[in-house]
């Protein structure tokens, strides 16, 4: 089973840093303002529901073989993409009033969760 959490975890590092080094520059480069609202609405929650399904298929996994320590790690791992998640909509809303403080503070709580998902996936091969 390992091989398969290992496999998921791969996923998931693997759509963060695609994510961040060829979508999100190609987007700022290419579309303008009105056509990047509307891409990165379609494409974040998709991209948080996809971390947060792997986590949770591995967490299951983890939960069945009784691995304590990769239990917190994909727990911690589902949790926070599922807050990122559920953080989208208050972050829009903050976009859409004008309301840059809070804007800030939600993205940079998404952007600090993404990259700790980032960091427990990419730890996952190198723990037992």
């Amino acid at each position: 089973m390992i091989n398969i959490q290992i496999l998921f975890s791969g996923i998931i590092a693997g759509i963060i840093i695609f994510h961040t080094s060829v979508v999100a520059p190609l987007v700022f480069k290419k579309l303008e303002a009105p056509f990047i609202s509307n891409l990165l609405r379609a494409l974040f929650p998709k991209f948080f529901i996809m971390i947060f399904a792997l986590s949770l298929a591995n967490l299951i996994m983890s939960l069945i073989s009784k691995c304590c320590v990769l239990n917190m790690l994909f727990l911690a791992s589902s949790f926070l993409a599922l807050m990122c998640y559920l953080l989208i909509g208050i972050t829009n809303k903050a976009t859409d009033s004008g309301d840059k403080k809070k804007f800030a503070v939600l993205h940079r709580i998404s952007v600090i969760s993404t990259v700790i998902i980032l960091l427990i996936n990419l730890a996952v091969p190198f723990i037992k």
